[in-house]
């Protein structure tokens, strides 16, 4: 479970600094700020529900590292494209 939540949060972080691939950091700030939100509206963020929170995102994780290779590959792949040209 921590390498997951290492990978869920390091690996766009690592991305962004050896790539600068911004498609990966974008998605890590979208499913954070989601779980946040989601917490908020269902009317269960607090401070000790915010462990829960991480913990149920933290099993999901295998999903956004998928979404991180999608974007982060297509962004690669379109800046090659573009400056190749």
């Amino acid at each position: 479970m921590i390498v997951l939540v290492i990978a869920f949060v390091g690996l766009p972080i690592a991305i962004f600094l050896r790539f600068d691939l911004i498609a990966p950091l974008v998605l890590l700030v979208v499913v954070i700020l989601g779980w946040l939100i989601v917490g908020a509206v269902q009317g269960i963020l607090s401070f000790q529900t915010t462990f829960g929170l991480a913990l149920y995102a933290a099993y999901l994780s295998p999903i956004a590292l998928i979404l991180y290779a999608i974007f982060g590959g297509s962004e690669y792949l379109f800046r090659t494209k573009k400056s190749s040209q």
